[in-house]
């Protein structure tokens, strides 16, 4: 089993790059989103081989969470490990565990590929472990010790932090602008906590 590869990246296509290791060239599925994933720039990745009779196929990832996780995913009937390079790759790492994790199957749903009876499997079959996998510092004040939010606020988080917010001062006011807005929707919730934001 190849469970790590270091070289340099001699090429990048849309789902996988060349890695260059001792003269040799190995093709490596991975995130190409990744900003560290160019041509040229040596890179450090754990890996899964998959074995088939008519392929073998590795996939590489940047840290070993990466790689656990898409070792649940396969695990899950009927996701393939194409399906869950997919799946890891449209959103941030803790994003995907938080979706699964409190059950939000609309949040799965909006990866391509992935329809309601799938996204409805991956939670069942997952939930527990993937409340595991979340760390202290990935969870938001108002959350269970198994990682259930009292609503649900993986969206809200991310969005704020993509606005340049903090963890700690989303953290500040997330839990009571879900109290004071059950119900709404991520937009509205984040307009209130931006109001809320501009007073600290």
């Amino acid at each position: 089993m190849i469970s790590y590869i270091k070289g340099v990246i001699i090429k990048k296509l849309p789902t996988s790059v060349i890695i260059e290791n001792n003269g040799l060239g190995y093709e490596v599925f991975l995130n190409t989103n990744n900003p560290t994933i160019y041509e040229n720039n040596e890179i450090e990745l754990y890996s899964y081989l998959n074995v088939r009779e008519d392929a073998w196929t590795l996939y590489g990832f940047l840290s070993w969470e990466e790689r656990e996780v898409f070792l649940l995913l396969i695990s899950v009937s009927g996701i393939g490990p194409k399906i869950a390079m997919a799946i890891i790759s449209y959103s941030s790492l803790s994003q995907l565990k938080r979706s699964i994790a409190t059950g939000n199957i609309d949040g799965l749903i909006k990866i391509p590929g992935i329809g309601k009876k799938t996204a409805q499997r991956i939670v069942v079959e997952l939930k527990d472990k993937m409340a595991d996998l979340i760390l202290p510092s990935e969870k938001v004040e108002g959350e269970t010790d198994n990682g259930t939010p009292v609503a649900d606020n993986s969206l809200v988080f991310e969005g704020l932090k993509a606005l340049g917010y903090q963890p700690m001062e989303i953290k500040r006011v997330l839990p009571l602008v879900l109290k004071e807005n059950s119900g709404a929707d991520d937009s509205t919730l984040i307009k209130k906590a931006l109001q809320l934001l501009a007073k600290i």
